[in-house]
């Protein structure tokens, strides 16, 4: 959930930047940890190639695009609230504005985390599919 943080007239900007938070590759990072598993078994479960995983994990500042952060949050099997948290880290959210997160968020809610499947879910309804493949 996004909010915007108050400050009051006397906070500086350098004490503002202070509250920066961890960027969406160290996040990505500590759930790898967290849920033990190889790189390689996420990059492959994700459909994205080594080299892009690789470009994320190495670059603190490296923002993916949406599908990219979607596919990585499914190949994890994160649930929704996990799954916003990451795509927070990014820029990105889940809305119940567009009809494709909306099937995202299904498919997540069910614990359908197969990216084949829910690309088929995002055809059959006319969506833009989950991109696989290279793409950042």
């Amino acid at each position: 959930m996004a909010y915007w943080l108050s400050t009051s007239a006397s906070d500086s900007l350098e004490d503002f930047l202070k509250l920066e938070e961890i960027g969406f590759s160290e996040y990505l990072l500590e759930l790898l940890k967290e849920k033990n598993v190889k790189d390689s078994e996420i990059y492959r479960r994700a459909q994205v190639s080594r080299q892009l995983f690789n470009r994320i994990v190495n670059n603190r500042d490296y923002r993916p695009n949406k599908s990219t952060a979607i596919q990585l949050a499914l190949a994890l099997e994160l649930d929704t609230e996990q799954t916003q948290k990451l795509l927070e880290k990014a820029g990105y959210s889940l809305t119940r504005s567009s009809r494709a997160d909306l099937v995202i968020q299904y498919f997540i809610g069910k614990g359908i985390f197969s990216i084949p499947e829910i690309n088929m879910a995002l055809f059959d309804c006319g969506l833009p599919l989950l991109k696989t493949g290279s793409g950042g």
